[in-house]
């Protein structure tokens, strides 16, 4: 079987679907992956159900691509994953890192 290869889509289209899935995690069917164009999002929330507190992992099943939100506090209403089961509910999945920004770009400040 011949498996397909994706280019994967820039870290800011990635980042894009994360943010609209965590303020909408519902919409995940009907979100298109940026990376193969596929309905086949998937998000998440692995942290401490007790704190609320722990992450949004979006990833596509088709492409094998997806990002993770930092630390944030997931709404009372939304299903939550605890740590230690996150591994076993997710497809693994290539994390998309944000671009590099070359330190040049930046102007240096001495403090």
């Amino acid at each position: 079987m011949m498996t397909t290869q994706y280019t994967p889509a820039p870290y800011s289209e990635w980042r894009d679907v994360l943010n609209h899935l965590i303020a909408h995690p519902t919409d995940a069917p009907n979100v298109t992956c940026p990376t193969c164009g596929n309905n086949t999002i998937h998000i998440v929330f692995p942290g401490n159900p007790e704190t609320r507190v722990g992450i949004a992992a979006v990833w596509c099943s088709t492409s094998q691509d997806g990002v993770i939100s930092g630390r944030l506090r997931v709404p009372s209403a939304q299903e939550m994953t605890p740590w230690d089961e996150f591994n076993d509910q997710t497809t693994p999945f290539t994390i998309i890192p944000p671009e590099y920004i070359p330190s040049d770009d930046y102007e240096e400040k001495q403090f």
